[in-house]
């Protein structure tokens, strides 16, 4: 969750090797939403897929991670801008915390600008 002070709230999980083994891509998926007051806020994470290109199965993925994520639950139901963006990286190494954290800086920073990607 990206704070009023502008840090960013976020949790981190560990998977099992075999995990990452199973996936090719990381994508960073932003989503941008008003809170009860009419604020606009921001919420992401980073995940690793098989799939990199946008289309349905990344739009499904963006949903099931609303079920998945106790962070993002709260934005079931709540009407969202969906930015993603897949991460360069080397599949041979997981990605670092900072590396992850750049990304979803990187997308804020695009969805926030006049020339931003068309939200899904």
């Amino acid at each position: 969750d990206c704070q009023e002070n502008g840090n960013l709230e976020y949790d981190t999980y560990s998977q099992p090797e075999w995990k990452h083994n199973l996936f090719d891509h990381y994508l960073a998926v932003l989503y941008r939403f008003k809170d009860e007051s009419g604020k606009e806020q921001f919420s992401g994470a980073v995940v690793k897929t098989r799939e990199a290109t946008p289309g349905k199965e990344i739009e499904a993925i963006t949903r099931r991670m609303l079920d998945f994520s106790p962070r993002l639950k709260k934005l079931a139901g709540v009407p969202c801008q969906v930015y993603v963006r897949t991460v360069a990286a080397n599949n041979a190494q997981p990605l670092t915390q900072d590396q992850c954290l750049r990304a979803l800086h990187h997308l804020r920073v695009q969805s926030t600008s006049k020339t931003a990607p068309q939200a899904k």
